[in-house]
C-alpha cells in the first residue's frame, strides 16, 4: 500500500535516480507501520518514536542510513546514535538490520549478473539469517 514519489536522495526530483525512497501512504501509526514491517520483512524490528504517531511519508534505504539521516530528516523521514537524534527530533525510524533491509535488492544483483553472463550456478544468494542469531527468553539455562 505504499508508493515509492522520489528517491530520498533527490526528494523534489521524481525522475531523478537515486538511493533510497520516499513514499506515501494512506496514514498509519507508526507501531503498525513496524508490525508491517517485521511481518514483511521476517525480523524483529528496533523502533525508536511513539509508537502512536502517525506516518504518512515514509522513507526507505537499505543499510545503516549513514549519512543519509540528514537527507531522512529534510524529506520528512540508522545506526543507534542516528536513530537516538532522529527520534529527539520529532521522527520515528525502524530499523529493520542491515542485512534484512537489503535483503530485497540480492535477487535483483542475482538477475543483473545473469543479464551480463554471469553462469546461474556461480551466484547464490544467502537466506537470512545465516551468520547471527537472537536469544530469547528461556533459550538458556
Amino acid at each position: 500500500g505504499m508508493e515509492a514519489r522520489s528517491s530520498l536522495e533527490y526528494p523534489n526530483d521524481p525522475d531523478a535516480t537515486g538511493l533510497g525512497s520516499l513514499c506515501a501512504c494512506d496514514p498509519i501509526t507508526l507501531g503498525d507501520l513496524a508490525v508491517r514491517l517485521r511481518d514483511s520483512f521476517e525480523t524483529v524490528p528496533t523502533v525508536w518514536g511513539n509508537s502512536e504517531m502517525t506516518v504518512s511519508r515514509p522513507a526507505f534505504i537499505g543499510g545503516s542510513l549513514g549519512d543519509f539521516g540528514e537527507l531522512a530528516v529534510r524529506a520528512g523521514e540508522v545506526g543507534y546514535h542516528r536513530a537516538q537524534d532522529l527520534s529527539l527530533r520529532g521522527m520515528g525510524v525502524v530499523a529493520l538490520g542491515h542485512d534484512r533491509s537489503e535483503q530485497p535488492f540480492c535477487s535483483i544483483l542475482a538477475d543483473a549478473c545473469a543479464s551480463i553472463g554471469v553462469p546461474a550456478e556461480h551466484v547464490y544468494v544467502n537466506p537470512l539469517p545465516t551468520q547471527w542469531w537472537v536469544p530469547t527468553q528461556g533459550d538458556f539455562a
